[in-house]
């Protein structure tokens, strides 16, 4: 339970930081994009890396395929890029409602 709720508030602070820093310093909505593109590329080449080898191998993919939640980098990209879609979603959200033209 303790995990679930330090998720959730990360999951709800992180994005709104990312926010609030990109409306006091628009330049850092750049450096967030970069990074996301930087996180879809490593999320994508490590998920196609494990597939690849599992039909290389010939093993069973349905077992094999969850050693890739092994991997700290393609943890640290797929929790980027959760936490930098809430962060579009807001923005956007926000861009919308006519409150803000970031």
């Amino acid at each position: 339970m303790t995990l679930f709720l330090l998720l959730l508030a990360v999951s709800l602070i992180a994005p709104a930081l990312m926010l609030a820093l990109r409306f006091f310093v628009p330049k850092s909505a750049f450096w967030f994009d970069a990074a996301a593109l930087v996180s879809m590329y490593a999320f994508g080449v490590i998920a196609a890396d494990a597939v690849a080898g599992i039909l290389l191998r010939n093993t069973v993919m349905m077992t094999e395929v969850h050693r890739i939640f092994y991997n700290p980098l393609f943890l640290a990209a797929g929790g980027y890029l959760g936490l930098y879609g809430f962060y579009r979603s807001w923005s956007g959200l926000f861009r919308y409602s006519g409150r803000w033209n970031g």
